[in-house]
């Protein structure tokens, strides 16, 4: 797919889609590792769509979701603790590889985005990402 970074955004329309060519190869990966763990992978290239460069960040574990709000860093990072300690001992399974959703979040404009849309050319789909060697 040509790069189409030059135009930006004018010559391609926002449209809501997954495209089928998407390039995984061409997406940088990095995980942050917490407890021995990876908890969050961050994942940064081009839109396969519109070209535009992005930047991605999905979390492996959702611990936030236990807090019921606002945590205080201390809570996370024990949550963030006993989250590590069971992946280590075995208790909670280290996947190979994780599926993490990209929405392409370029903030120059295209055409027809709907104003409810801040940024993006509206394309959206799944990186396969290998999980780090532990």
């Amino acid at each position: 797919m040509p790069n189409k970074s030059k135009d930006h955004g004018g010559n391609v329309k926002w449209e809501s889609m997954t495209p089928a060519d998407i390039k995984h190869e061409t997406f940088t990966t990095q995980f942050q590792q917490e407890h021995g763990v990876p908890f969050v992978v961050r994942a940064s290239g081009p839109c396969p769509r519109c070209g535009h460069p992005i930047v991605a960040t999905h979390y492996l574990y959702e611990v936030e979701m236990f807090t019921g709000g606002e945590p205080s860093p201390d809570v996370l990072d024990s949550l963030r603790e006993e989250v590590g300690r069971r992946v280590r001992s075995g208790a909670l399974k280290r996947l190979e590889s994780y599926r993490c959703p990209v929405y392409c979040t370029c903030g120059l404009p295209h055409k027809g985005r709907p104003v409810n849309e801040r940024e993006g050319c509206g394309a959206s789909f799944v990186l396969l990402v290998d999980a780090p060697t532990p």
